[in-house]
């Protein structure tokens, strides 16, 4: 996934050696997009371990963050580097997989082209890192789990042992369902962001382009028109730069239609795509002033340089709509990864925290679910530990979204009810079935295939609720989708104010 993401052609992974302490040793897990070409760079690897300190992999492993090379052929710690000269491979990096704060795994990167260091990319990868050895580790969990469940009847005690203490482990457990969370949203984020980053680009090339082919012909192209046609060259531009209005497809059509019109008895030629040109730019009222300008000779001139001109204003329209969708989804993940270290309550606004949610999920959301908000005005804050809601808003959220497989309707209702804030979420998926429904907080229950759940999702939202002196309740009917609601108390000194 980080290959393809980054478009970087060698993925590699190192484990640490089970004989020699502080040594790390090739593993058989690769990407490779080219396998023939990158055979000989994978024949070397395979042969090469490395030790703290040493080679990109050691290096990574003493400092324990994420390492970037430029250029791995001018990299003098780098004992791979002639046959990634000969391979064309030059830029690096990579990161380490951690548990508890342990390395147990170093994953390297390469592509054919020098690459200047990311941070941005380093800081997701670091947090990829913690969220992979979490997942490592309850891994390991659930092994130990099933193994004593197999000793069940001889050796309840130690059973009993082992879910005591998992219980305790409660707080570690919430953070590492987070990170596998916001590990599963990585991708749909890189969409989110990527998407306006492609539409800055395209509006700077368009600038660009018309900027290119007004600029040195608009001085003499403005003193070649009588006054008459200056004052009316002047007025459409003034008209498409205050236009407001933004037409859907079949409204644009049927302002064409209407200019045609207007202009059929006119004497214009190519009417066609005059009308095309006076819609683009946003002028479809009051058109006949222009007629005079239309008629001229050089009309259809005048009209597309006016469209050229007013494409600058559209396109630094499209810029700054592509910025505010950017940084509307790195606010909402830099919200959604932070977590309040000082372990006490703060006044946080639940509205907020679950449109948090819903941005980070948009990309799995915009495909096939309508979303339905249904907030009363004048929501109060309340004192809570608003990542660990935030953390409930997200199990609930994506429990509906699979339940529906991912299309359906989704509706949030959040109202205050005299001492208490509800907040309701319901799909319309397949419901909950009677039989299941009593168990769904159980811890380690659950009706997923193997690897998609832990069966600790709605455990850890229930600990969560109650944690907050709140309840949870559900009411489903098998077939017509189900509701989740989370009643949160809200306290006296708020009421008063």
């Amino acid at each position: 996934l980080i290959c393809e993401i980054t478009k970087w052609p060698v993925g590699h992974a190192y484990g640490l050696s089970p004989s020699k302490h502080g040594e790390l040793v090739s593993t058989k897990v690769w990407y490779l997009q080219d396998k023939k070409k990158y055979a000989i760079f994978k024949e070397i690897t395979e042969r090469t371990n490395f030790i703290s300190g040493e080679g990109l992999p050691g290096r990574i492993l003493a400092s324990g963050e994420p390492t970037w090379i430029v250029d791995v052929n001018q990299d003098t710690n780098f004992p791979r580097n002639r046959v990634a000269a000969n391979l064309g491979v030059k830029g690096g990096f990579g990161f380490p997989v951690k548990i508890n704060g342990e390395i147990v795994a170093v994953l390297e990167f390469f592509a054919e082209d020098e690459v200047d260091p990311d941070e941005q990319l380093l800081q997701i990868m670091r947090s990829v890192g913690l969220q992979l050895g979490s997942l490592f580790e309850r891994m390991r969990a659930e092994k130990e789990l099933k193994q004593a469940n197999q000793e069940t009847r001889r050796k309840n005690k130690a059973l009993q042992e082992t879910l005591t203490e998992l219980k305790n482990t409660q707080s570690q457990l919430i953070q590492s369902e987070k990170m596998a969370a916001l590990g599963q949203l990585i991708a749909g984020v890189a969409h989110e962001v990527n998407t306006p980053l492609g539409a800055i680009r395209s509006s700077v090339g368009n600038i660009k382009i018309a900027l290119d082919q007004v600029i040195h012909r608009l001085p003499n192209f403005y003193k070649s028109l009588s006054s008459e046609m200056q004052s009316l060259f002047t007025k459409l531009l003034e008209t498409s730069m205050n236009n407001k209005i933004i037409l859907t497809s079949k409204e644009a059509r049927q302002a064409r239609r209407a200019i045609r019109q207007d202009f059929e008895n006119a004497s214009i030629q190519d009417i066609e795509e005059v009308a095309d040109l006076l819609v683009d730019i946003g002028v479809i009222q009051d058109v006949q002033i222009f007629l005079p300008m239309l008629q001229h000779e050089a009309g259809k001139n005048i009209l597309q340089m006016a469209y050229k001109l007013t494409t600058l204003k559209l396109n630094a329209n499209n810029i700054s709509l592509a910025t505010d969708k950017a940084a509307k989804v790195v606010f909402a993940l830099k919200s959604y990864s932070h977590r309040d270290s000082s372990g006490e309550k703060t006044h946080a606004n639940i509205v907020d925290g679950i449109e948090t949610v819903l941005t980070i999920y948009h990309n799995q959301l915009k495909y096939g679910v309508e979303v339905i908000r249904n907030f009363e005005k004048e929501i109060p804050p309340i004192l809570c530990y608003p990542d660990e809601l935030n953390q409930v808003w997200t199990n609930l959220i994506h429990n509906s979204l699979q339940a529906m497989d991912g299309k359906g309707t989704l509706t949030i209702d959040v109202k205050q009810e005299t001492d208490k804030i509800t907040v309701s979420i319901t799909d319309s998926g397949k419901g909950i079935p009677p039989e299941i429904k009593d168990k769904i907080f159980e811890p380690f229950f659950t009706t997923k295939g193997i690897g998609e759940g832990s069966g600790l999702g709605l455990d850890i939202v229930r600990k969560i609720v109650e944690k907050h002196d709140g309840v949870i309740q559900v009411v489903s009917v098998a077939g017509e989708g189900a509701t989740f609601s989370v009643s949160l108390p809200v306290e006296a000194a708020q009421l008063g104010n």
